[in-house]
């Protein structure tokens, strides 16, 4: 784009940058606003991201103290099972009290694995909160850069008008 196009315009920068005008300081800050304008909604998106991550971590903790709890149940179970099948001298009071103590084993893996199901379902709730709030912090990150690129873009335009002003001034004066 060459600035002197137009035979003896008053201002021959005018010709082509009618679509840009010339900045002032007002209107520099005012341009400047729009970017910091998001930041603060950045940085609440940031907290919620970081809190949601804080809720997922927590909950995968629960969900491998479930899950080992669930483990050592059923090894306590089977190692019992195993005690039980492997003694040949008992007489029936320790065999009814030993199988009584393995159904009530029974019952615990069984409220156990319901218990770690349902924290695993949290889990899932939760890494979707996550994943949910990393995408929006992502989001508005990208538009605040989209935002900052523009603003520069805008600013050296406006300082290579100031710069051709000068020299068309200091060639012509």
């Amino acid at each position: 784009m060459t600035l002197h196009q137009a035979p003896a315009p008053l201002n021959p920068l005018q010709t082509e940058t009618t679509q840009e005008q010339p900045l002032s300081k007002g209107v520099i800050a005012s341009t400047m606003k729009s970017p910091q304008r998001l930041k603060p909604i950045l940085g609440i998106a940031i907290r919620q991201q970081e809190e949601k991550e804080a809720q997922l971590a927590q909950a995968l903790r629960l969900k491998q103290q479930a899950e080992n709890q669930l483990r050592q149940l059923k090894n306590y179970r089977d190692e019992y099972h195993g005690d039980l099948s492997n003694s040949n001298s008992i007489n029936i009071t320790q065999l009814i009290n030993k199988q009584r103590f393995i159904s009530q084993l029974d019952v615990a893996i069984a409220a156990q694995h319901e218990k770690t199901t349902n924290i695993e379902s949290l889990t899932k709730r939760h890494e979707k909160d996550w994943h949910h709030a990393r995408s929006r912090r992502d989001a508005l990150e990208n538009l605040l850069d989209k935002k900052m690129t523009a603003l520069r873009q805008k600013m050296d335009r406006h300082e290579q008008i100031e710069q051709d002003n000068r020299a068309y001034k200091t060639g012509n004066g």
